[in-house]
């Protein structure tokens, strides 16, 4: 559900499970309840809306959904086992494809009192998978800081995506008074308000942790349509450019004799 590229279909693809789905889906269900999921947000903030994508999932898609909320300020011990249980899970050869909630992971998500986060989505309709209606967005009121969220499918199905959009929380307290930080780095609430042309890639990726892994992993235009037939040289002897490319960033708080203040700044090509 959180993987960065849209959802695909794979004709004629099957696995011992049945119809491959890019997405999470649960069997169907014959106790009583309903499917869930924890999801742990990548950096925690205030929500302000939630997309849920049933993409090509159309006869099996969850016919409802409500979603919950918490803040952890630290790690819990609890979060960690479930975190450390996932990843040894998936290093197996199809993940946890056709397995349920072990019995210490039912244990583990019951002393968290997931069932009691707060509601940010109550239990609302989705529409089936079709290009129409696969997109569903809810808006969301609260002001607090999210840093879990817990998905209820309601009861079962099929959902190809979570998409959460929000600000970013960065506790610049915790931050030592001379330590450099990265201002323009979504971990400490840089953003990409705009952009002159994202053909290939968002220039939100610049803004990503760490460094860039290939050329596809940043910001890419498309070349530029009013460029010459042929280039000129100009007075200077440098080439004649059409013109260039821009992204404004709005960079993270910065630090000024005891206060927080906001900035932005423009990025050319």
């Amino acid at each position: 559900m959180i993987k960065d590229e849209d959802p695909i279909w794979k004709e004629g693809l099957y696995t011992d499970y049945g119809k491959w789905m890019d997405g999470w889906e649960s069997r169907r269900r014959r106790t009583a309840g309903h499917d869930w999921c924890i999801v742990q947000l990548g950096i925690p903030g205030i929500i302000r809306a939630i997309e849920i994508d049933t993409a090509f999932f159309t006869g099996n898609f969850s016919p409802k959904v409500s979603i919950q909320g918490y803040y952890y300020e630290s790690p819990i011990k609890e979060i960690e086992q479930l975190i450390s249980i996932r990843n040894r899970s998936s290093n197996r050869p199809d993940g946890r494809m056709g397995t349920c909630a072990t019995t210490e992971e039912w244990e583990l998500v019951s002393n968290c009192k997931s069932q009691d986060w707060n509601i940010l989505v109550p239990l609302s309709p989705l529409g089936p998978g079709y290009e129409a209606t696969r997109k569903t967005i809810f808006p969301v009121s609260t002001s607090n800081i999210i840093s879990h969220l817990r998905v209820n499918m309601g009861p079962d199905g099929g959902i190809a995506r979570i998409r959460v959009y929000g600000e970013i929380f960065s506790n610049y307290e915790s931050i030592p008074y001379d330590q450099d930080i990265d201002l323009a780095s979504v971990e400490n609430g840089g953003l990409a308000i705009a952009w002159s042309n994202m053909h290939y890639g968002h220039s939100r990726n610049l803004l990503a942790p760490g460094r860039g892994t290939c050329m596809g992993d940043g910001w890419e235009t498309a070349r530029q349509p009013k460029r010459p037939s042929v280039y000129t040289l100009g007075a200077d002897g440098l080439i004649v450019l059409p013109g260039f490319d821009w992204t404004i960033i709005k960079l993270g708080k910065y630090f000024l004799y005891g206060l927080y203040h906001d900035s932005i700044t423009k990025y050319s090509k």
